[in-house]
């Protein structure tokens, strides 16, 4: 943690709304000329705004040789929404329960016979749409507890399912 910390401050990046995720360092060789070596080191981060997670903002900040070099993706500008629910966390899970019924109804009683956790936050509606402003929204993130699939997201005032995913992927 203090090796990140080191690395924003020294690159004079403000990470009062990020909570580091993953750290890797490692050495890395160049494949052309001058056929040099650095030092990588990568930090993933979540964002947050008013305390609470922005479920889409996950970022990448790249270092090299301790030098700030890239970073994928947009940081927020934060939102005047407030911080209170209006579902109650007893809400989604049922709005959750009703989801794994409509889309993935073999998991259903697995699902029922366990806690699901649910996390208070905010959704960015037009995350992975091109140069689309930011429009964030109250939301809910719920999953049966200790599991990471599946998932929902729920916009909090209409109780509107946003996203599911039950982790099966299909290709043609």
């Amino acid at each position: 943690m203090a090796t990140i910390n080191s690395l924003f401050v020294r690159n004079r990046l403000d990470s009062r709304n990020l909570r580091y995720v993953r750290y890797v360092r490692e050495s890395v060789q160049t494949f052309f000329s001058p056929y040099a070596s650095f030092d990588s080191q990568v930090v993933t981060v979540e964002e947050y705004t008013n305390g609470l997670r922005i479920f889409t903002a996950q970022l990448i900040f790249a270092f090299k040789n301790g030098s700030f070099n890239f970073q994928n993706g947009q940081l927020s500008s934060g939102t005047s929404l407030n911080t209170t629910p209006t579902l109650s966390a007893g809400q989604v899970g049922e709005l959750f329960q009703a989801a794994i019924t409509e889309f993935d109804a073999g998991r259903l009683k697995d699902v029922q016979r366990q806690c699901v956790s649910a996390e208070f936050g905010y959704y960015n509606l037009n995350a992975g749409i091109s140069n689309a402003p930011e429009k964030l929204v109250k939301a809910w993130r719920v999953s049966p507890k200790n599991q990471e699939y599946p998932f929902a997201y729920y916009q909090d005032e209409a109780a509107q399912l946003i996203y599911y995913d039950n982790g099966i992927r299909t290709f043609r």
